[in-house]
């Protein structure tokens, strides 16, 4: 273990050599005004490809619940919603850092862009949750955010983990787990974990085998998931 800096940047990425299955070819990221897309910078002809969330975000209705909040907030949705994406962000890289086996401290500062944020109370009961779940069920981590692109398939992304775990029978598994910091919309978190499934074997399933199972990790505020 290593303990890490009191400040850790939003762009933290896990050290060098820990994850076991690394993306085939480079891979960049491109925020559009429609959203999110991926590329490879070393293709001559560059393919930019919009990220699942992104196809599922602007084609899914979430529901009257989404959109009698909209209506209730008002002008006030993006401030909201930005809070809330922020916090998402610092969420999964204190989980991030403790599936890494680095030391996380409750005083740790997270920064962006000269923006300071601290682990809230809210915040430190979803990384409970987290290491509630870790210790419950023991996965053994192959990788943590692995970007998934290929010039085949008409979408794109990053899965949170990619981890070996035992299923109800004891048998071991080859997983994916995307973890998930608001509210459950079923349908569209199974839509964005069943396109990573797609991508997954098409890139990797050759080498490190198909994925057998996909999870939706939902932390919670009051620490349990």
């Amino acid at each position: 273990n290593q303990v890490l800096p009191k400040k850790i940047d939003l762009d933290f990425e896990v050290k060098e050599g820990f994850n076991q299955i690394e993306p085939k070819v480079s891979i960049r990221r491109k925020d559009t005004s429609i959203g999110r897309a991926y590329y490879n910078p070393d293709d001559e002809d560059r393919k930019y490809i919009y990220s699942s969330t992104t196809i599922l975000g602007s084609t899914l209705n979430k529901g009257f619940g989404f959109n009698a909040w909209l209506k209730l907030h008002g002008s006030d949705c993006d401030r909201l919603m930005n809070e809330a994406a922020i916090k998402g962000t610092i969420i999964h890289i204190c989980c991030s850092v403790i599936a890494s086996g680095d030391d996380l401290h409750t005083n740790t500062k997270l920064y962006d862009k000269g923006k300071t944020y601290e682990i809230t109370e809210d915040i430190y009961n979803n990384i409970l949750a987290f290491k509630k779940f870790y210790l419950e069920h023991r996965p053994v981590i192959k990788a943590i955010e692995l970007s998934l692109y290929s010039r085949d398939i008409p979408f794109s992304g990053t899965c949170d983990y990619v981890v070996v775990m035992p299923n109800k029978k004891g048998e071991p598994k080859l997983c994916l787990i995307d973890i998930k910091t608001g509210r459950e919309y079923p349908k569209s978190h199974e839509l964005q974990l069943v396109s990573y499934k797609i991508l997954f074997d098409k890139i990797h399933g050759e080498e490190h085998g198909t994925i057998d199972e996909i999870y939706c990790l939902y932390l919670k505020d009051t620490g349990n998931y």
